[in-house]
Order: structure tokens, then C-alpha cells, then sequence
């Protein structure tokens, strides 16, 4: 499993249970399992209008809150903490900083956002002028302003005053907004056109989806549209062609679902065993940040005997890159330590023509980590 920076405050557990008004425990009760039982039945059966409507009911955004909004979370960060010089570019740069989730829930990213900011810098946190979600589902609203309750007596957070809006996301695609969240949203709907990807005015647009084939194609057009308007993509692409996954195949990455001790307890209790939790998304702005021969990291590395292998993407070509036990070395070492996500700079001896044809890492070539995030690991 990918190593992960972990931007929770010491008070989550607190925070949440306050909002939703849980006791230590009660979080693997009949009244949290049950409904968090038939949100997946509902999701798994692939109907969107049949999902929003389960997240209508008090007692299922509930078991959501309390449960996938944890898990949810580190998507934002993993995407984050592989953007850094885009963040800095963004965000560092503005007097004032504003923030908007469309499609928000119960403000899972919106929240997410603001707990990386007060770990990245707090700083910028300090700088926040407006936090807005926006949705129409009136349940899932009154949560997210119970959460916002809770966080004002918080350090760090007294100054913010989160504001929800209930209605429809596409009306405040041209606000001013520097940085405009789609969690979890796009999937949901559905587009005749893709005009409306014109009317976005952010300075940094997130798109954070669930890790499917059908999820990844869903959205994959929308990154070709928000391209062809001139936008750079930041995540997970290192260079501006069109994707080159098959159909078939899809481009997502997987955080460790069980990163809060409750967390763990509910899992347990209602058999959820598998770590992976796998999502899709882009990470879009007005700046480019990559640098030539980058690719990224899009697997963990499989070992076959003594030779490493796992899947590279450079935004053109993806292949399934191998790493002899010969050709190992250490000035390709990073090819085998770095993680799933990371951003890689290849240098082949050979060319890259070289290595297009053959797949293969050989002992001359260099790889390096350049995702600084890698050089703060907790």
C-alpha cells in the first residue's frame, strides 16, 4: 500500500460523532451498519438517480458521513501532495483564497481541503475568505452545517464560516471561486454537451471520482475538453497529448481505506477487509508544472523473480516498464522505491524510442523521484 501523509486533526473522531451526534461505539451498531450496508448494495447495483436518492434518507448519509467521508479524504491528499508546484503557484500567489465544492454532500473534499491547507500552510488557511459547498440535497446540507458548527470553537478554523447552498451545481460554474472541487459529482450526471466545461473560471479545478472503468471514461472527456480550452493537467497526465488507455483499461490509483482506528473497528464489523479503496481524478490549472521525460507511477511494483515491473505513464505512451536484476543499480533505484502516483523523470542511454520498443530499464538509463512530497514523507 502506498505510504500516505495523514492530514486528519487530532480531533476528526470528535468532530464527526459531535455532528452526528454518536457515542464512542455506536459506530459499529445496527443503526450505522445497517444503512451503510444498503448504501453499498445501492452503489454496486450502478444506478445514479437510485444513489441519490439513498443519500436523501437521514439514517444512510449518516452511515455515510460517518464512514466514506474518512475514506474518502486521502483521495484529495494523494492528488495534493503530487502538485506541489501548482499549489504554489496557485495558491501561495492569492491575497485571498476561495474555495467551492459543487456537488458537495456533506462537504467531505470541501472539508478534506481545509485540513490539507492547515497541515501544507496555515498560512493560506489563515487567508481563506470563503468556503462554499453547493447541492441540492437538502439532508446532506444540514450535515455539512453541523460539521461546520463543530469547527468554529478550532484552531485555526474560528475565522471560517462555511456557507451551503442548496440548488443546482452547474449555476455556479462561473464563480469566482479559485478553486472549484467536483467530488464525486460528475459520475452522477449525465451531459448532452460538454458546453458547460466553458463557464469554469477557477484557478485550479479537482475532479475526484470513484476507480472504475466506467467512472474513468465517464470523465474522460471532460479532461479532453478542459485541454483543448487550454487548461494544463497536473494530475495524474505529465504531458498535454490525448490518453492513451484503451477502453478496456482505465487510469486510477488506490489510498489505504483504513487509516482511523473506528475506521477499522466498523470494517471489521461489517466485513469490509480489502485496504484498497481505488478512485480516479484530475487535477487541472492554468500552469504548467512538468518537466520533460516524466511519467507516472501507475501501480505498485510486481516482483518476477528479481526483476521489477509495474505500469508508467508519460500522458502519450504507457507501458509496463521492467527492471532487470542485472540492470538494477542505484542510479535507477528510485524506479523500484517510489510509490503508486509518483512522478518520475527516465532518462534512457538508448532514447526513448528505444525504450517505446523494448519496455525495458537498462543499467545506463537513470530514474529519479521528482514529486517533492517524496522528500517529506512522514
Amino acid at each position: 500500500m502506498p505510504e500516505l501523509l495523514n492530514r486528519y486533526p487530532d480531533f476528526y473522531q470528535d468532530w464527526v460523532f459531535e455532528a452526528l451526534r454518536l457515542r464512542p461505539g455506536d459506530e459499529i451498531s445496527d443503526a450505522i451498519l445497517e444503512p451503510l450496508s444498503r448504501l453499498s448494495r445501492t452503489w454496486l447495483a450502478g444506478d445514479p438517480e437510485e444513489q441519490r436518492s439513498c443519500l436523501k434518507d437521514p439514517e444512510a448519509l449518516r452511515a455515510y458521513t460517518c464512514y466514506y467521508m474518512a475514506i474518502n479524504m486521502p483521495k484529495l491528499w494523494f492528488m495534493l501532495d503530487r502538485c506541489q508546484p501548482v499549489l504554489e503557484s496557485v495558491l501561495a500567489e492569492q491575497p485571498e483564497l476561495k474555495v467551492a465544492e459543487l456537488g458537495c454532500g456533506p462537504g467531505t473534499f470541501l472539508w478534506s481541503f481545509l485540513f490539507y491547507l492547515q497541515v501544507w500552510d496555515p498560512r493560506v488557511l489563515a487567508r481563506l475568505s470563503r468556503a462554499s459547498g453547493i447541492d441540492d440535497n437538502t439532508t446532506a446540507l444540514e450535515t455539512a452545517e453541523n460539521l461546520a458548527r463543530g469547527l468554529r470553537n478550532r484552531d485555526g478554523f474560528a475565522h471560517l464560516r462555511p456557507n451551503f447552498i442548496r440548488g443546482n451545481w452547474r449555476r455556479h460554474l462561473g464563480s469566482d471561486d479559485d478553486v472549484i472541487i467536483f467530488g464525486n459529482t460528475l459520475t452522477e450526471s449525465s451531459f448532452k454537451t460538454l458546453d458547460w466545461v466553458e463557464e469554469l473560471q477557477a484557478k485550479m479545478i479537482i475532479v475526484i471520482e470513484p476507480g472504475t472503468v466506467d467512472s474513468f471514461h465517464h470523465i474522460r472527456p471532460i479532461r479532453d475538453k478542459l485541454m483543448d480550452l487550454g487548461w494544463h493537467i497536473n494530475f495524474p497526465c505529465t504531458s498535454h497529448h490525448p490518453c492513451p488507455m484503451k477502453p478496456t483499461n482505465w487510469c486510477h490509483f488506490h489510498i489505504n481505506r483504513f487509516t482511523r482506528p473506528y475506521i477499522q473497528r466498523m470494517s471489521a464489523k461489517s466485513g469490509r477487509l480489502n485496504p484498497r479503496h481505488n478512485f480516479s481524478g484530475f487535477v487541472f490549472s492554468r500552469h504548467a508544472a512538468h518537466g520533460p521525460d516524466e511519467w507516472r507511477l501507475l501501480s505498485t511494483l510486481r516482483r518476477v523473480k528479481r526483476t521489477g515491473i509495474r505500469y508508467v505513464c508519460d500522458g502519450e505512451h504507457m507501458r509496463a516498464a521492467v527492471l532487470g536484476r542485472r540492470d538494477k543499480n542505484d542510479a535507477n533505484r528510485d524506479f523500484i522505491d517510489a510509490v503508486i502516483g509518483d512522478r518520475i523523470r527516465m532518462r534512457f542511454e538508448a532514447g526513448k524510442d528505444a525504450f517505446l520498443k523494448s519496455k525495458h530499464i537498462r543499467s545506463e538509463d537513470t530514474v529519479d523521484i521528482t514529486d517533492t512530497w517524496s522528500r517529506t514523507r512522514e
